[in-house]
């Protein structure tokens, strides 16, 4: 890639556009007794972009959940990887996931500092 690469408009692929957030959450693999911790980057209806500390480790599917012992999340399929980050596609309704990330956004007894998640 060359210099002048860098400093090009990209065209924006997303079909929602993504809230900036950061979230501590945790991937559960199918086969795997313990959740990996995670950090979520930014989010959006269809999908988040996601921080972890193995990428190696990360199944190309795996549920998505905002607490370590949580007894449910929401599926998701890894889109893309880089050497730091992955991106990932809800492959389930992710309303609950955007609602907390919303609510926890959320000054006390405040209103939303961010755009609402539709």
């Amino acid at each position: 890639m060359g210099l002048r690469n860098l400093f090009k408009p990209r065209r924006e692929r997303r079909k929602h556009p993504r809230q900036a957030v950061i979230e501590t959450a945790w991937m559960r693999m199918d086969r795997e007794p313990s959740p990996f911790v995670c950090v979520i980057w930014d989010i959006s209806e269809g999908g988040a972009r996601v921080a972890v500390a193995n990428l190696d480790a990360i199944s190309a599917e795996f549920t998505l959940m905002l607490k370590r012992d949580a007894t449910c999340g929401t599926r998701c399929r890894v889109a893309w990887r880089t050497d730091e980050q992955i991106g990932i596609e809800f492959l389930e309704d992710a309303h609950s996931i955007l609602h907390a990330i919303e609510q926890a956004a959320r000054p006390a007894g405040g209103s939303a500092r961010g755009a609402r998640f539709a």
